[in-house]
């Protein structure tokens, strides 16, 4: 399971999951449109993972945020507001 908190976020947001086994991920933000913002790797470790996100250049509106190991994908949404 992942969550993503606050949303919707300010500055930055909390991205939590929890993993089986040690592994790679990939995380992935897109727009509503689905234009790749931005990806990142994550190396996890089993058991509860966070990583931050930070806002950047992200204007107020809807995204969705994606976490893969390659094997299985989580897609979750959240909002960006001023």
């Amino acid at each position: 399971s992942i969550s993503i908190m606050p949303s919707p976020m300010n500055s930055n947001a909390t991205l939590s999951f929890t993993a089986v086994n040690s592994a790679s991920y990939t995380l992935k933000v897109t727009d509503i449109t689905g234009q790749v913002i931005s990806v990142k790797q994550i190396q996890a470790n089993p058991g509860v993972n966070t990583s931050v996100i930070d806002r950047g250049n992200l204007s107020s509106g809807i995204y969705f945020l994606s976490l893969t190991d390659g094997v299985s994908t989580v897609t979750r949404k959240f909002t960006v507001a001023d």
